[in-house]
């Protein structure tokens, strides 16, 4: 449903760009923020993203919130977006580092987009839009790395991985 509506505004590159840039941001906000031994799986950062940049698509077209709000389908978004918040923050089991992770990085890369293709992007926009992709880029690299993560010290000191079972 987000890509029917997303994917038309900001076209198919763009469109694969924002998902996989938001992916990786949920992924990075875990590796570094979360912990390293709970296993985490699903695209559900990603699809943050995507509502995250219809939200910021939106808001750089409408200017502020008061007007996005009067739109119907952006009020409807951001309702939706609470409420899925609300289940990532009180239901067990389910990412909230991992979502807002992709959200973030999601409404900003929203907010570029909208900026750049309809020619009224900055300079100082587009710079600032490069140096979020490169730190995504970043942060990714430097997260699979168990040392800089705290994985190491963590693997280290739990009594499973220190035990030799013969």
């Amino acid at each position: 449903i987000l890509g029917t509506v997303l994917e038309p505004l900001i076209g198919h590159r763009n469109f694969l760009l924002v998902y996989f840039f938001s992916a990786l941001g949920g992924s990075i906000a875990i590796a570094l923020f979360g912990e390293v031994l709970v296993p985490t799986v699903g695209a559900s950062g990603a699809i943050y993203g995507l509502m995250g940049a219809l939200i910021g698509y939106f808001y750089a077209r409408f200017g502020n919130l008061r007007t996005m709000w009067s739109v119907p389908f952006a009020r409807m978004l951001i309702i939706l977006l609470g409420i899925n918040v609300a289940f990532s923050v009180w239901s067990p089991g389910i990412s909230l580092l991992g979502h807002l992770g992709g959200l973030i990085v999601g409404m900003l890369s929203g907010y570029a987009l909208a900026r750049m293709l309809s020619g009224t992007m900055t300079t100082m926009e587009r710079v600032t839009f490069l140096l979020l992709q490169a730190a995504v880029l970043a942060g990714a690299v430097y997260s699979v790395i168990p040392f800089n993560r705290g994985g190491y010290w963590e693997l280290c000191n739990h009594s499973s991985f220190l035990s030799i079972e013969h």
